[in-house]
Order: structure tokens, then C-alpha cells, then sequence
């Protein structure tokens, strides 16, 4: 079967949280070049073992604890529809940290621009700590309207 039209499956989240998310490989490999690279090395490790050189063979599903459920639905309907609508207060660091995770950067200015309408200048500090210089440098540049002082 040819990659572009292969189904990954990603088990998302810890403890009892874990779900089983399906996902294009091709629409994943566009959106990201961090995916390119996942999907690349698995396909190679599979060529590998059907060889016989020694490697694991294929991996069916991929295993991501450090991002939650809800967030990673919300990126993978960002990804497929350019859809927001799953973004919320809730699990906007969450999308962040995600979108940041796989190099999703629309993704990640849309989670900026959401959390700083939300945030006062306290929660946008922490958030600079947390994330860094580039974000960090986002937030000192937006508009200051929200600021709590």
C-alpha cells in the first residue's frame, strides 16, 4: 500500500485518558515536517525488516502521553478543516504545546492570539517562561489592550 493512503493511529493521552485517534499519513506529512520525518524513519525501519537487517518491524500505532486528548483532536481538526472550533480555555497551552510539538506554526499564532485575548500580563509572562524566547518575543509584540497592571 502506498503511504499517502495509509492510515496511522496515534494513542493519545495517559492512565484511563488514552484514545485511539486515526489519522492520514499524507495530510499529517503536509501540515508538518516533524511528521515527514516520523513517517519517513518508520517506513524506512519497515523496509529495514523486511530485509532482514535487524530492525523492528512497522509500527501500527504511535504512542503520544505528553499531549491531551482533547488538544490533539483539536490539532488534527486545525490540520484536516483549519478548524478552531475546538480551541477553548481550556486546553488552549495544551493546542499550543502541541502545535509547537509538531511544528504546526499557523496553529501555534492562533493558540497565541486566543490565550492572549484571554490572558492579563501575569498569565502571558508564565506562559513566556514556559514556552521560551520565540514565544516570549510573540507576546512582548502584540497589542498591550488586555494588559492588567
Amino acid at each position: 500500500m502506498n503511504n499517502a493512503h495509509q492510515t496511522i493511529h496515534f494513542l493519545v493521552g495517559e492512565g484511563d485518558e488514552k484514545e485511539l485517534l486515526p489519522a492520514h499519513k499524507a495530510i499529517l506529512e503536509k501540515a508538518s515536517d516533524v511528521f515527514e520525518r516520523m513517517f519517513r524513519f518508520d517506513e524506512a525501519n519497515a523496509k529495514a525488516a523486511a530485509a532482514g537487517t535487524g530492525f523492528s518491524k512497522k509500527i501500527k500505532q504511535v504512542e503520544v502521553t505528553d499531549v491531551e486528548v482533547g488538544a490533539f483532536k483539536a490539532m488534527l481538526a486545525f490540520i484536516y478543516a483549519d478548524d478552531l472550533s475546538g480551541l477553548n480555555g481550556d486546553n488552549a497551552i495544551s493546542v499550543l504545546y502541541a502545535a509547537d510539538k509538531y511544528n504546526l506554526p499557523e496553529l501555534a499564532n492562533s493558540c497565541l492570539n486566543f490565550i492572549w485575548k484571554l490572558s492579563n500580563v501575569f498569565d502571558a509572562l508564565d506562559l513566556a517562561r514556559f514556552f521560551g524566547e520565540e514565544v516570549r518575543n510573540v507576546f512582548f509584540y502584540l497589542p498591550d489592550d488586555n494588559l492588567i497592571i
